[in-house]
């Protein structure tokens, strides 16, 4: 038994490039995904060197355990530390190269563990999101580092006045940035859940109940949920660049 994932990245309907990036490590079970901020050459190398500097920091260091063992805590240190792997390189690349001094990146991080029971380990810092689907049911994982999330904690905005003010877009938090500290989450899973990460096109364009009636409807294979997740994002503007990475278990 395995759980292996499928990933999507596509431009969207308005924008020019794709700031998007993402990994799948299936043989480690590793999941990466990350949206780029800061301009076209600053959120394309961020989101990538992200991406990458962490799925390459993390596969020689699993592959002995690639599905886990009893030490949680070690697997969370380990993945705590890949996240500073990734702003360090991002860091360094934009005091290297001026006109990348801006750039960042959200990042989601997904570690999934079969030993000595199934559960999955989520990081995040910004707005790109993780979510279980479980008996038909969307569950989010992850809580938005943005402007916005937080207004509406503190009871200042309503969610729907926030999806309209002009600093929705505003994170509090994201790799290259001072502010990079992850929050990290344990959760257990059944054998017929998936997960879900995605950048925020695929969440502007579509609400949490669409993107479990696409996904129900869909789930036959990650690859399959992917591509209907992207398609329906897209058919309802793609105002953004899309990514996806949808993990179920197989036998």
């Amino acid at each position: 038994m395995s759980w292996i994932g499928s990933g999507l990245s596509h431009l969207g309907q308005v924008r020019r490039t794709n700031e998007d990036a993402f990994s799948v490590r299936n043989h480690v079970g590793l999941w990466v995904i990350a949206d780029g901020m800061g301009g076209y050459a600053g959120g394309e190398v961020a989101s990538q060197l992200a991406a990458d500097t962490i799925a390459n920091f993390l596969e020689p260091r699993l592959i002995q355990t690639p599905f886990g063992g009893p030490a949680l805590s070690d697997e969370e240190s380990l993945l705590i530390e890949s996240i500073r792997a990734g702003q360090q390189a991002i860091l360094q690349a934009a005091k290297a190269t001026p006109e990348l001094r801006e750039m960042g990146t959200t990042v989601v991080v997904l570690r999934i563990l079969l030993h000595p029971v199934p559960r999955l380990i989520l990081l995040h810092v910004g707005d790109s999101r993780g979510y279980l689907l479980r008996a038909g049911t969307l569950r989010k994982l992850s809580v938005d580092h943005s402007l916005m999330e937080r207004y509406i904690r503190e009871g200042s905005l309503s969610p729907e006045e926030a999806e309209h003010h002009p600093n929705r877009h505003v994170l509090t938090r994201g790799l290259g940035t001072r502010r990079a500290t992850p929050d990290l989450s344990v959760h257990l899973l059944d054998p017929d859940d998936q997960v879900l990460l995605c950048t925020d096109g695929l969440t502007t364009m579509l609400s949490d109940t669409r993107i479990a009636e696409v996904w129900r409807d869909n789930h036959a294979s990650p690859r399959s949920s992917c591509q209907a997740l992207v398609a329906e994002a897209n058919a309802r503007g793609g105002q953004d660049n899309i990514t996806v990475v949808v993990v179920a278990r197989k036998e």
